[in-house]
């Protein structure tokens, strides 16, 4: 259902900004290769350039920016969120001591963020803005795809995310979605990054192209991303034991132990169902099932402190 509702709305959206650019070709009386833009020049200079046309075009004016409002407020959710959850997972002891609250965090977070915004907004921000969109979402977004679907798929397990899914919410996926991590997905979006890269121009804005320390920049922009990959690589390395093949073949092991599918059956309990069936099983009892085969018995005492 997802998947459906995910294409028919871009569908939706690709009938409204064609329809608008054949428009605007229209009264130009040129094609819709020679008035699409790319980049930010759409929603600011070809849409605002339609709309002015539009009969009552002050109402579609407010309504087109409400839009792009509530757009951008809502991607931002989903950005926060991340940084958020990331530091706080990773920093919780350094956060809980020195910032109290996650609500300071998630202030701290939108504050800095709205720093780092502020050079789009000067006289030259939309150069920036577009150094920023090209670089940072079209080249690093790729190869961060890449890897993360190959850590997770080829590393990690397609089988066994498979099974995890099962055991959160009772069902495994189908059989498409395995095929689709192992395989279809790997490929295409490495499809995707390699040709980006053969067909790769240097970025420019309109009739402006970028000089090379321009260019320079926006690599290092791209490189702040993509250097966590290496980065993090070496630091599992280092963290094994033995040489160097050794090391690198551990650190490509998951160190999440693969419990498989849990399905608690009565029988499997013994007298602890019996005893009272609207219990939940302890951890005890847990450690006999076939998907814990190595977890050490528990004293009453520990499985009381459960």
């Amino acid at each position: 259902m997802i998947a459906c509702i995910n294409s028919a709305t871009s569908l939706l959206a690709g009938f409204a900004i064609f329809s608008v650019m054949g428009y605007m070709a229209f009264l130009q009386g040129t094609t819709v290769e020679e008035v699409a833009t790319q980049g930010p020049g759409l929603a600011f200079v070809v849409y605002p350039q339609a709309i002015a046309t539009m009969p009552v075009s002050p109402l579609w004016a407010i309504l087109f920016f409400i839009m792009l409002l509530l757009l951008g407020i809502d991607s931002q959710f989903c950005t926060v969120e991340v940084i958020v959850t990331t530091l706080y997972d990773h920093f919780h002891p350094l956060i809980r001591k020195y910032l109290k609250r996650k609500e300071v965090l998630v202030l701290l977070v939108c504050c800095v963020s709205y720093l780092l915004g502020l050079p789009n907004i000067a006289q030259g921000g939309m150069y920036f803005f577009q150094l920023i969109d090209f670089y940072a979402a079209a080249i690093s977004l790729m190869v961060i795809a890449f890897f993360e679907v190959v850590a997770i798929s080829w590393i990690y397990g397609a089988n066994r995310l498979a099974r995890n899914i099962e055991e959160m919410t009772g069902n495994k996926p189908w059989l498409y979605f395995i095929v689709c991590w192992y395989g279809l997905s790997p490929i295409l979006i490495g499809g995707i990054m390699i040709f980006g890269f053969i067909q790769y121009t240097p970025v420019r804005y309109g009739d402006y192209y970028y000089p090379g320390w321009g260019q320079a920049i926006g690599w290092v922009i791209a490189s702040l991303s993509i250097i966590c990959l290496p980065i993090g690589a070496i630091h599992a390395m280092l963290k094994e034991k033995g040489g160097f093949v050794e090391r690198f073949m551990a650190s490509l092991k998951s160190k999440i132990p693969d419990r498989g599918s849990l399905t608690f059956e009565p029988e499997e309990f013994g007298s602890y169902r019996k005893e009272d069936p609207t219990l939940p099983p302890s951890y005890n009892d847990i450690s006999r099932h076939k998907g814990f085969p190595s977890a050490p018995p528990l004293s009453p005492v520990q499985e009381s402190a459960l």
